[in-house]
């Protein structure tokens, strides 16, 4: 067989099939390999699978006698982006894998079609773990994006996505992702179930009828109404210190999807409880941390005062408070100096009195704030949520070796 016309085949042929996927595809000779691999290759970089392009290079052959498709070899070569988002289509029907993923999904991309039936949404998810800061400049940058996801999780993935607004216009409110259920851990479910027995057990108490299906019913649901409860004092908190930060509730509303008169409604003055402490804290935060490190110090460093485990975590809370960081890290501080007026109340260790003394003046202060007023809350009739400076979490406690054996 002429080489010539074998080449003008092999070369036509590699045009079909790019215009039937949809993908480039380039027909190369390869002179250089082994005996074994020398030969034609029809090239392209992510579309159809080899399976799928060697079955379509059968079919679109038929009518070209100079081509022996046994005779071809196939090179399929991959995105980043590709092999990111075939990783996410897999996993995503089932997140609670993404934990441990299987070979098959991290492999995925090799039974994948291009163009397939991945949507918008996985390609903007791979694009977003594919732009993290820390993968700039590595090697095999699409399987660090995949370690990336596995370490973050698909819903933090999504509230990342959500919060940096990534794949959207600048003037449109971004919409809050759902957040997956499935991938909490067998595990974490069964704690869950053992603290609700442990609850409706306290709640039947010693009822001669507690294996009674209307006594376990009864107690079902006010167990649901106090895990609510829980929740919702959990969410009033944080509202409180994004509103300290200058949010409004409307905008919140509407930032997590719902009405904006919602949180408003479900909460209301209620708020001012929780506003007119955290204020103060605001505004007096480099006093205050001032006088919780002077306190901390002074204990510390005082002979005859041998605290208990308890007081020395708290110790410890006062004497790392830092203004500097952002009020919301002295969010623990007032109840830990609380706590500790209250060991040293009856017997004040010498040379701590005078730090003492002004410790408790402010915290009579932040006890005795008021709500805050109208120009205040004006200012949080705010459409946008500045943003807040990092800070530890609210009921973080440091653990530290802290001389005292």
């Amino acid at each position: 067989m002429d080489e010539v016309s074998r080449s003008s085949a092999i070369r036509k042929l590699a045009r079909m099939l790019q215009v039937k996927t949809g993908v480039r595809v380039e027909a190369t000779y390869d002179q250089y390999s082994s005996h074994k691999t020398a030969g034609w290759y029809l090239t392209w970089c992510d579309g159809p699978t080899i399976d799928t392009m060697r079955r379509r290079a059968t079919a679109a052959a038929r009518g070209l006698a100079e081509v022996d498709t046994a005779q071809l070899r196939l090179r399929r070569e991959s995105t980043d982006a590709a092999e990111v988002a075939a990783f996410l289509a897999f996993v995503l029907p089932h997140p609670a894998m993404v934990k441990e993923p299987p070979l098959d999904a991290l492999m995925s991309h090799s039974t994948t079609d291009f163009p397939g039936k991945i949507d918008q949404q996985v390609w903007d998810m791979a694009r977003f773990a594919l732009a993290q800061p820390e993968l700039a400049d590595t090697y095999d940058k699409g399987r660090k994006a995949i370690d990336y996801i596995v370490k973050v999780g698909l819903n933090g993935l999504r509230l990342d996505m959500w919060l940096t607004g990534a794949g959207r216009q600048a003037d449109c409110q971004p919409v809050p992702p759902a957040v997956e259920t499935d991938v909490v851990s067998g595990k974490v479910r069964r704690d869950l179930e053992r603290m609700i027995d442990t609850v409706q057990a306290e709640l039947v108490g010693g009822s001669a009828h507690h294996d009674d299906p209307r006594v376990q019913l009864l107690v079902a649901e006010t167990s649901r109404q106090l895990l609510l409860e829980i929740v919702d004092q959990h969410q009033r908190r944080t509202a409180a210190h994004a509103l300290v930060d200058g949010a409004g509730l409307s905008s919140l509303s509407s930032m997590i999807g719902l009405a904006p008169r919602t949180l408003g409604m479900r909460w209301g003055k209620h708020l001012d409880s929780d506003l007119a402490p955290l204020t103060w804290l605001r505004d007096n935060a480099a006093a205050w941390a001032s006088a919780c490190a002077a306190a901390g110090g002074a204990l510390r460093g005082s002979r005859g005062f041998y605290p208990d485990q308890e007081t020395r975590q708290d110790l410890w809370i006062l004497n790392d408070a830092d203004a500097t960081r952002g009020w919301r890290v002295l969010v623990q501080t007032p109840d830990a100096a609380r706590r500790v007026l209250a060991v040293t109340r009856n017997r004040q260790p010498a040379g701590t009195e005078e730090a003492l003394r002004d410790l408790e003046a402010q915290l009579q202060a932040h006890d005795q704030a008021q709500p805050p007023g109208s120009r205040e809350r004006a200012r949080r009739r705010t459409p946008s949520i500045p943003h807040a400076p990092a800070a530890e979490p609210a009921d973080s406690t440091p653990t530290r070796n802290d001389g005292w054996g």
